[in-house]
């Protein structure tokens, strides 16, 4: 009797065991998502009268960061966002919307920038706009660089106390302000 038991017991093992080969285990590493592209978009660029002229801001930052600052509107290099000097472009677009256009280039190569390992922080002031609802306001990567294009919806945040829309960038391009 205790024999049986004993051979049930290993012939149990045995399924399991064969069970447990059969079962193939992977772990699926997804990344967030942070821009959903959406074609149909309900999207309006914020119209500004202050934002008629074209100004650009250069500077170089390095690893330790730093703030670059065009008019009302920041951008936010964390430390190693970059690994070495890099001169960035900082252009606040005069078409009539809160439109940045950003560009970044390595100063010991030349090699344009394009990405970075630790996201950098848009800030655009909507002090100049007219706006009621400042909670509709998000900010958005125009993918062929104009407010009339696609648009790729960045997960953006407002803060009223300093009338500003932010958004994390892990990329540069052109990016504008606008009411959903």
């Amino acid at each position: 009797m205790m024999k049986r038991s004993i051979l049930k017991f290993l012939g149990l093992m045995a399924v399991m065991a064969v069970a447990a080969c059969d079962v193939t285990q992977t772990t699926e590493v997804v990344a967030p998502q942070a821009d959903v592209l959406v074609t149909d978009y309900r999207w309006t660029p914020v119209l500004s009268s202050s934002a008629t002229t074209t100004t650009t801001v250069v500077q170089v930052v390095g690893r330790s960061g730093g703030t670059i600052t065009n008019g009302a509107n920041s951008l936010i290099v964390p430390a190693y966002a970059v690994l070495e000097d890099t001169e960035f472009r900082f252009t606040m677009v005069g078409d009539g919307t809160i439109h940045a256009s950003l560009t970044a280039r390595s100063v010991a190569s030349g090699v344009e920038v394009t990405a970075f390992p630790r996201p950098v922080m848009l800030r655009m002031s909507y002090a100049g706009a007219m706006v009621s609802n400042p909670s509709a306001l998000s900010i958005a990567w125009l993918v062929d660089g104009t407010v009339d294009g696609a648009q790729v919806k960045q997960t953006s945040w407002v803060t009223t106390y300093n009338k500003s829309v932010n958004a994390y960038l892990y990329h540069f391009s052109d990016y504008a302000m606008g009411l959903e």
